[in-house]
């Protein structure tokens, strides 16, 4: 590889539960994002012999959820968590992470349905010149069973399929931060899911030029 190489990349997977818990607790802090002050925003990889892992990123995830029945109220829930990414040379993204419920679930009506406590998270996606597009899965969960998520971040966020996708641009040569939308109409036709999620990025190794 060139000792100068700069690649325009960007964006956003199966390990056990227990060892993607342990791996994401030994990385929880989000490293601080840089800012270049010029230019357009790129990911730097630097010089150096072959590695399976060009550069790892570290951020934060935030996500409001409700699910909003068309007759009987609304169920809502907060999430906050830490993402861990690696942005490998092809400019395919692997990463972990860990979420976990802020308060209790607030419903308009009393529900004995236990709620999940914590998800752990797999990230896959790749990376662009305007920025990371991740897709995140369940990975496991606390409670482990007989747990639902009333809130919708298991239903937005966490469901199968390209919508969704979250798109987290950048916003200077090694940081990266959106806010992302979604609305989804139930299974049942009853009502809709939505969450607001923000995550935020900075690169914390080998992101020199």
């Amino acid at each position: 590889m060139p000792r100068a190489l700069k690649a325009l990349l960007w964006t956003l997977p199966f390990l056990g539960a227990a060892g993607v818990g342990a791996f994401v607790a030994a990385h929880s802090n989000p490293f601080p994002p840089s800012v270049d002050g010029g230019g357009t925003p790129t990911v730097a990889l630097t010089s150096g012999p072959p590695s399976p892992i060009s550069q790892v990123w570290k951020g934060t995830i935030e996500s409001t959820t409700s699910h909003r029945l068309y007759v009987g109220g609304t169920c809502e829930s907060d999430w906050r968590g830490t993402l861990q990414l690696t942005v490998h040379d092809d400019a395919s993204v692997r990463g972990v992470g860990a979420l976990r419920r802020v308060g209790p679930l607030r419903c308009d009506f009393s529900t004995a349905q236990a709620q999940v406590a914590r998800f752990i998270l797999v990230v896959m996606g790749t990376a662009t010149s305007k920025g990371f597009q991740l897709h995140i899965t369940e990975a496991g969960r606390t409670p482990s069973s007989g747990a639902d998520d009333y809130g919708g971040f298991l239903r937005t966020v966490l469901r199968p399929g390209p919508r969704s996708v979250l798109v987290v641009p950048a916003t200077g040569a090694l940081a990266a931060a959106g806010t992302i939308p979604m609305h989804l109409v139930d299974a049942e036709g009853r009502g809709t899911y939505v969450s607001s999620t923000r995550i935020q990025l900075g690169c914390h190794q080998r992101c020199g030029a």
